[in-house]
């Protein structure tokens, strides 16, 4: 078989008042077979069918009006197209196979009626196709049109309805007197546009079904004069889960409606609002990072013109957005808002989405999108001009923060400005353990949990500059200026903080160029230091003279300085000179680690010490009762509180590895193992404190940022109170304030003054007749440990009630 090989991508098209043919490909086949064998006739010679064939497919005829009339009524011209073969076999002799078409477009532009109540058809499209073969032959017409109906002024424009009738031969049982098969079909237009033209209402938008995906949707924008727009965008999908009985369609909506005011105050303005709703649909903070970097972000927030990018906007959102796991029952809400400052000079657009579910893998998450213009105008815009977007993702279940934006479109005062900014909490890696060290820093400095700002990068020798996992940041802080070819500088630098060690670096290059010749300068540091106060600082510098892209002369220093165990530098110089190039090696320990430490305290001689200072015992009885501040010897503690002793050295039970700053030589630990009160051993009982873990443990940075800030370790003993020997009684006067509590027991009252005329006893005797008759005593229940007798010396722990009448009074001071 031979065919010829033809470009396909080229479309020939004829000039006007011409034609041209083309043909995709040219076939020609020689076939044919047979056999020999022997049975009881005799030898028997048996031949297959034989012949040869010829082929053309993708046989085009394309017709084009030369008058200007034609061209009118046939704009897209007229074209023919067909596949085309001829067979020349020994058993069915000549077949003539293959299939061909016929396309018409027609300029119709007829209208009846108005806007308020019309119809319009712009197009008639006609085409006709027939194809034949061993199995039949078919014949297939379609006639579409471009068609606009307009209803009180609202226009819905059809692209492409029409209606499709296919004949299809040799079919069984066909439906056309047995041997033919006759179908046809409505066609409906993939999309439809829609246009409002209420007066100051005005607006559009788009819609379109797409079959094989099941998904409706579309766009569509209004606007209210110059002053308000409303904007939205959205689709529809189903999917089908389960098989058989359990089959079930589930339907998904992502909508985003956005109202906004085109006019803006010169204060601080809210100038839209919008909403987001996504149901059975969940949030990929990947996908929403990358739109931060390709731009796409847009998309969610405040897009300007949705219905002219409505198929891209789609796309936008399906990414954002995909499809939730079908069992997850999980939803996407959200709220957006436009903010303006002094008419425009700066403006942000911001999205707080909320992802919800009964799902395992679609947890609780809240993400905010954001972007940030602040744009000068007149002159003044090449001055400054910062525009910024990014992307925040909290996951309530894990407590991982992740924010993460990026500079673009960005100049300060004629340089371009480019950045990436990054503040994460959790787990970079994900749970997955850390890779290997592969350089010295990487050893010096792991990646843990906890807390990563970034502002540029990272060391250039720590994960290559760009960070570990889901920490990691491709872009550097940069300002760079070009005059042409004539300047060139650039700035780059970074700012880091890991749970491990700080990061800090800058870098300049300088390039002059003129007639050939050119200078070029560089230089900068890279420096990081952990929390332990080891450090690394690199320094490197270089200076070029060029002469046609070639290099002249080159010289460049490299430098590093290490601390603080022990301190160290090293260095390298290189030079060149035309052909002549060398290097020269430098390395320096600055001090001697092998120095004697001094020796460790210990830690049992520390805790029994503190243990015998009167500080650690509480003297604090219950109640208010306290002992009076005087010299005494010994430790006095009240009755009531039993012996309890703390201390603050370090907890007990637990091996340390060092007492604040000083280290321990190895994990030691401290514990009370008995109690001996009056010669015997008693039984006793741990008590408690605070301890702060980074004083007194080895953490490492990520430990210690999630560490708490103390932790509630063993720190004494306590005896109970029956255990104590109180010794003798001591006899003390209890103070207190004087508060009555038996009624029955009043103050006398003061002797009324004389009456001028009455003698005394007469007086008295008429107040007495006239008062009221005293209340009966009142019944009060006190408890005896509270109440002392007045003038009775307490003894023991508390005085006790007195079994006569006496009123009580309430002891409210201590003991002396």
């Amino acid at each position: 078989m031979w065919a010829p090989t033809v470009d396909d991508e080229v479309d020939r098209q004829p000039d006007a008042g011409d034609c041209s043919f083309t043909v995709g490909g040219v076939a020609i086949t020689a076939f044919g077979g047979g056999g020999v064998g022997i049975g009881e006739a005799g030898p028997a010679v048996a031949a297959d069918e034989a012949g040869v064939a010829i082929r053309l497919t993708r046989a085009r005829l394309a017709l084009a009006p030369s008058s200007a009339l034609a061209r009118a009524i046939l704009r897209g011209g007229l074209t023919l197209e067909a596949d085309l073969g001829l067979r020349l076999t020994t058993h069915r002799g000549l077949v003539l196979e293959g299939s061909g078409g016929l396309d018409l477009y027609l300029a119709i532009e007829r209208a009846i009626g108005n806007r308020w109540l019309g119809a319009s058809i712009s197009y008639l499209r006609l085409r006709l196709i027939v194809d034949s073969g061993p199995a039949g032959a078919g014949v297939t017409v379609e006639a579409t049109a471009g068609v606009a109906i307009s209803i009180f002024r609202v226009t819905l424009t059809l692209e492409g309805l029409g209606a499709r009738l296919a004949v299809r031969t040799r079919t069984p049982r066909g439906n056309l007197l047995g041997i033919a098969d006759v179908a046809g079909e409505v066609i409906t237009p993939p999309t439809f546009g829609l246009a409002i033209d209420w007066g100051p209402i005005r607006g559009g938008g788009v819609f379109a079904y797409e079959a094989d995906q099941d998904r409706y949707w579309g766009a569509l924008e209004l606007a209210w004069g110059k002053r308000w727009a409303l904007r939205g965008v959205g689709f529809c999908e189903g999917r089908t889960t389960g098989d058989g009985a359990t089959a079930r369609t589930q339907h998904s909506l992502v909508a985003l409606v956005t109202w906004e005011r085109t006019s803006v105050s010169p204060g601080f303005d809210l100038t839209g609002v919008g909403v987001f709703v996504g149901t059975h649909r969940r949030a990929d903070g990947d996908a929403l990072r990358e739109g931060v970097v390709s731009g796409a972000l847009d998309a969610l927030l405040f897009p300007p013109d949705p219905v002219g990018q409505a198929r891209s906007l789609v796309a936008a959102l399906e990414r954002f957005f995909p499809a939730a796991e079908p069992d997850a029952d999980t939803h996407v809400v959200g709220v957006l808002l436009k903010l303006s400052f002094a008419g425009g000079l700066a403006s942000a657009r911001l999205g707080f989405l909320v992802q919800f579910g009964a799902g395992t893998v679609n947890r609780t998450k809240l993400f905010v999108a954001f972007a940030a213009k602040l744009a000068l105008r007149g002159a003044l815009a090449r001055v400054v001009k910062l525009e910024m977007a990014g992307v925040g993702e909290y996951e309530a279940a894990t407590g991982d923060l992740e924010v993460r934006a990026r500079l673009r479109n960005s100049r300060l005062c004629g340089a371009n400005l480019d950045g990436e900014l990054l503040v994460f909490r959790g787990d970079p890696l994900g749970g997955a353990a850390a890779p290997a060290a592969r350089t010295d820093l990487e050893a010096l400095a792991r990646p843990g949990t906890g807390w990563f700002f970034s502002l540029g990068g990272y060391h250039p020798r720590w994960f290559d500059g760009k960070g570990p996992g889901r920490a990691r940041v491709d872009q550097r802080i940069a300002v760079t200026v070009h005059k042409g070819d004539a300047l060139t500088m650039e700035w780059s630098g970074y700012l880091a903080l890991t749970p491990s060690a700080i990061h800090l670096g800058a870098r300049a290059r300088v390039a002059l160029s003129a007639g050939g010749f050119g200078i070029e300068g560089l230089c900068g540091f890279d420096g990081m230091v952990t929390y332990d106060w080891d450090f690394v600082l690199d320094v490197f510098g270089q200076v070029r003279l060029i002469l046609f892209s070639r290099t002249l002369c080159d010289l460049g220093l490299e430098g590093t300085l290490r601390g603080t165990s022990p301190w160290s530098i090293a260095g390298r110089v290189k030079y060149k000179i035309l052909w002549w190039s060398g290097s020269k090696c430098f390395s320096q320990q600055l001090t001697d680690d092998t120095e004697p430490a001094p020796p460790p305290p210990s830690l049992a001689t520390q805790v029994r010490t503190a243990l015998a200072e009167p500080a650690a015992y509480a003297d604090a009885a219950p109640g208010a009762i306290a002992s009076t501040k005087r010299e005494r010897t010994g430790l006095w503690g009240a009755p009531e509180r039993g012996l309890r002793a703390t201390q603050t050295i370090a907890p007990l039970g637990v091996a340390v590895t060092r007492l604040g700053a000083v280290r321990l030589p190895r994990p030691t630990a401290a514990a009370v193992t008995s109690v001996e009160l009056g010669g015997a051993p008693w039984p006793h009982r741990a008590v408690t404190a605070a301890f702060a873990p980074g004083t007194f443990f080895d953490l490492t940075t990520a430990q210690a940022l999630t560490a708490p800030a103390a932790e509630t370790l063993d720190a004494g003993f306590e005896v109970a109170h029956d255990a104590i020997a109180v010794g003798g009684e001591q006899e003390a006067i209890a103070r207190y304030d004087a508060i009555t509590i038996d009624r029955g027991q009043t103050a006398a009252a003061p002797r009324p003054r004389e009456v001028v005329g009455l003698p005394p006893e007469v007086h008295l005797a008429e107040l007495a007749r006239r008062a009221p008759p005293p209340p009966p005593p009142r019944q009060v229940r006190v408890a005896p440990a509270e109440y002392a007798r007045p003038g009775v010396p307490a003894r023991g722990r508390f005085a006790t009630l007195a079994a006569t009448g006496a009123p009580l009074r309430r002891a409210r001071a201590g003991v002396a």
